[in-house]
């Protein structure tokens, strides 16, 4: 699983106001690469309001995508702002690489700036599966957990067994392909689950259970969660 984080702005260009960190957001972000020039108002404590963003410009993906990234991670960032300063909207270059965001470039500016346009995303049809690999999935899904490794019982219990050992025995295992939907709500759709393979039996239970514990960060169009169709190597 990803953990987002923000990169510091080395020198701050106004020293009213100065960028100090982020955490990592409260409702999970997937792999998106979006960015552009976003503006938002802050608090008197330095908190990002969310319902004031508004994205000025746009270099990679679409502006409800980017939106809702930015009003999923924007809560966790702290700014430091002098009292005596009078403008608390701030304009900054935001750039998402693979859920990751950065924030540089921050500027104050006039409270009575222009907004654009409001951001509205089309709601995706319900009953639509994307896949991996389509275009207008603007963040892709994130695995929301770590995959635990069954180890057969080819180790006894009173035999010291090395870590290389372990990993040899892992990687020598055969693998084998699996399919499946993430749903919107981030659990895989069991009823999804199919392998390239035959004869597993027993394994393919193991795997499945493993998938239905985890729950990934859903995948989006237009800021929506959608159902993605995904696909994995396992070893048996």
């Amino acid at each position: 699983m990803l953990f987002l984080s923000a990169l510091l702005l080395a020198t701050p260009i106004d020293s009213s106001l100065v960028f100090k960190k982020c955490g990592a957001p409260s409702v999970p972000i997937g792999v998106i690469f979006s960015a552009g020039y976003a503006t938002f108002s802050l608090t008197d404590k330095g908190v990002p309001d969310t319902a004031s963003i508004a994205l000025p410009s746009l270099e990679r993906g679409t502006p409800p995508g980017l939106r809702s990234a930015l009003a999923r991670q924007l809560p966790s960032c702290r700014f430091k702002i002098s009292r005596s300063a009078d403008r608390r909207r701030v304009r900054a270059h935001v750039a998402f690489t693979a859920g990751q965001l950065a924030i540089t470039e921050i500027v104050p500016v006039p409270p009575d700036d222009s907004l654009g346009a409001a951001i509205v995303g089309l709601m995706p049809r319900p009953g639509v599966r994307y896949t991996i690999g389509d275009d207008s999935l603007e963040e892709k899904p994130d695995v929301g957990c770590d995959d635990v490794e069954v180890i057969s019982g080819e180790f006894s219990s009173n035999q010291p067994v090395s870590a290389q050992e372990i990993i040899h025995e892992i990687e020598r295992r055969p693998h084998v392909m699996i399919h499946f939907t993430v749903a919107p709500s981030g659990w895989v759709d069991t009823a999804s689950i199919q392998f390239d393979a035959s004869g597993i039996g027993q394994q393919a239970q193991v795997i499945k259970r493993r998938l239905m514990k985890c729950r990934w960060t859903p995948g989006r169009v237009h800021g929506w969660p959608v159902s993605v169709r995904m696909e994995r190597s396992e070893r048996l």
